[in-house]
């Protein structure tokens, strides 16, 4: 597949909340790095998009932009929109993966 489309899958089933869609796009040694979970490695990787989804909310939503492919390198802007804490504030979670 394509990596641009690859990539637009990937958020795709993210959006739509299809885990094991999302999994299936990236490679089995996977190292997923960030500031919240760490780095991640396998199937470690794979548990916290499940995770994520479980917890998602119905109006949760994810919208991808600026999807860029340079060799083996690709990089991808997605907001994450969605309800947060007691007092159900909305967030807005700005990415750059």
């Amino acid at each position: 597949m394509d990596p641009i489309k690859q990539i637009q899958a990937f958020y795709q089933a993210f959006h739509e909340r299809k885990a094991e869609e999302m999994v299936s796009h990236f490679h089995n040694d996977i190292v997923f790095s960030d500031p919240g979970f760490g780095t991640l490695n396998g199937e470690e990787a794979a548990n916290m998009w499940r995770m994520l989804i479980s917890r998602m909310k119905p109006d949760s939503t994810i919208e991808v932009s600026n999807i860029q492919v340079d060799g083996n390198k690709a990089t991808a802007d997605w907001v994450a929109t969605y309800k947060f804490g007691p007092k159900n504030r909305q967030v807005v979670n700005r990415i750059q993966a």
